[in-house]
């Protein structure tokens, strides 16, 4: 997809690098295409596998959420005090986040009825109907931001602005999202990008990683089933 931002004179010889967004969009990829597959393989009345999806749902919904929060916070105004043509996708930015927060929230309301209910088959497949327009809207929206939204850090930030950028997103972050945060993002990772993660990341960041990897690696597999990556 092309993008529709016009490329600065000159780019920054030292420009950001974007691994963090890379890896949070390929989790978050990688959970809203997950879950509808989940669901449609739920047992009847398989209530164990149904309070463990909705358990881990909890986590990723909060991860979404916070996403889009520090973004509306921070990254995009950051680009819209930057790049005068950035203000051609705010409405649609906007527009996709309020769709995405409305998906999530039926999402939520689905599965809490699917437990309720002990996984009846009107339960699942409502719950399965709400996970795949999740899906769908999320995969858009990340397509559009991987396309369009980041380059413009590429062509418009040094890596050292971009870095403080950064810095300020992270304290953002709420501390009690960490402990499902950690693990779920850099599970999402290559083996090198999680060194690189690793390497620059605080020492409790690696803390939650290495004891609760796990932990998290079990949940996951409970609700969404084993996947061929593993847990290094």
């Amino acid at each position: 997809m092309a993008t529709t931002h016009r490329p600065i004179e000159r780019a920054p010889t030292h420009p950001p690098d974007l691994i963090t967004f890379t890896v949070a969009h390929r989790a978050l990829r990688r959970g809203g295409s997950r879950l509808p597959l989940a669901l449609r393989g739920l047992g009847v009345a398989d209530t164990a596998r149904a309070r463990a999806i909705r358990r881990w749902y909890g986590g990723f919904h909060a991860e979404l959420d916070g996403h889009h929060t520090v973004e509306d916070s921070v990254w995009f105004p950051a680009l819209a005090g930057r790049v005068p043509t950035f203000a051609e996708h705010t409405d649609r930015l906007a527009r996709e986040h309020q769709m995405l927060d409305d998906a999530q929230r039926g999402v939520a309301l689905a599965l809490d009825r699917l437990v309720e209910t002990e996984a009846a088959a009107g339960a699942r497949a409502a719950a399965h109907e709400r996970a795949c327009t999740l899906s769908s809207l999320l995969e858009g929206h990340l397509e559009f931001e991987d396309a369009d939204i980041l380059p413009l850090y590429l062509r418009h930030f040094t890596k050292e602005e971009y870095d403080e950028i950064e810095a300020r997103a992270r304290r953002l972050v709420a501390v009690r999202r960490l402990s499902f945060a950690v693990p779920w993002m850099l599970d999402a990772a290559t083996p090198g990008e999680r060194r690189r993660l690793l390497g620059h990341a605080p020492m409790a960041a690696k803390v939650l990683w290495y004891a609760g990897r796990r932990h998290h690696a079990r949940l996951s597999a409970r609700a969404l089933g084993p996947t061929t990556e593993g847990v290094a």
